[in-house]
């Protein structure tokens, strides 16, 4: 099964996980939406409904936000609008508070102007990570990603295209997550003397795409 497929069946399956409009999501996840909200531009309307006052107050039925069927944690935040139609402004430190997250895709804004803080401290706590998508997310001045990555062991997905990754990697971490499949970095500028293709040669058989 390639890359994408696998992707198609991940995202296909937390659908299938997705509430049914009668349930409710959590209020502190709802706070921690309206709070991401306030750091971003929404030139194009594509939150309309994150409003406390014109959209509904569940915020499982708010556009991109997909909640557990099960338990009312939201598990999938989908901000890949168009990329015609992008959000601007920054990402949030809450993203913390939607620890039951499994997928996220912020691809397609504009975020180049804002970098992700230094210490991206807040993305290893969202430990139940399953896809990530942060392409053209200015990552310049994060030198720490492969620590990052090794701290979401469920990971099957990970896309960082054009995200200015620095060429400066760790030499010793070079632990793979086994539960990987797909990977992109390509248009990042790495170089051979890069110590991420010594991260890239301890990947185990399940990585099947790879995209540099």
């Amino acid at each position: 099964m390639g890359g994408n497929s696998l992707q198609f069946l991940l995202t296909f399956v937390l659908f299938l996980l997705c509430t049914k409009p009668s349930l409710s999501c959590i209020e502190q996840e709802r706070q921690a939406l309206l709070k991401i909200e306030k750091d971003l531009i929404d030139d194009y309307g594509h939150l309309y409904s994150w409003s406390a006052e014109e959209g509904p107050k569940d915020c499982c039925k708010w556009r991109g936000v997909c909640c557990s069927n099960q338990t009312g944690h939201i598990i999938m935040l989908n901000l890949n609008f168009s990329n015609l139609e992008p959000l601007r402004g920054k990402l949030s430190p809450f993203l913390i508070d939607l620890q039951y997250l499994n997928y996220l895709d912020v691809q397609n804004n504009n975020f180049n102007q804002s970098q992700i803080p230094d210490s991206i401290e807040w993305l290893p706590q969202l430990y139940s990570l399953r896809y990530l998508d942060m392409s053209s997310v200015n990552s310049s001045k994060v030198n720490n990603w492969l620590q990052i990555v090794n701290k979401l062991p469920y990971l099957t997905s990970l896309n960082l295209e054009s995200c200015n990754l620095p060429n400066i990697f760790l030499v010793w971490l070079v632990n793979s997550i086994a539960s990987l499949h797909s990977l992109d970095l390509s248009d990042n500028s790495l170089t051979s003397s890069s110590s991420v293709l010594q991260w890239l040669f301890n990947f185990n058989t399940s990585v099947v795409k790879l995209d540099l």
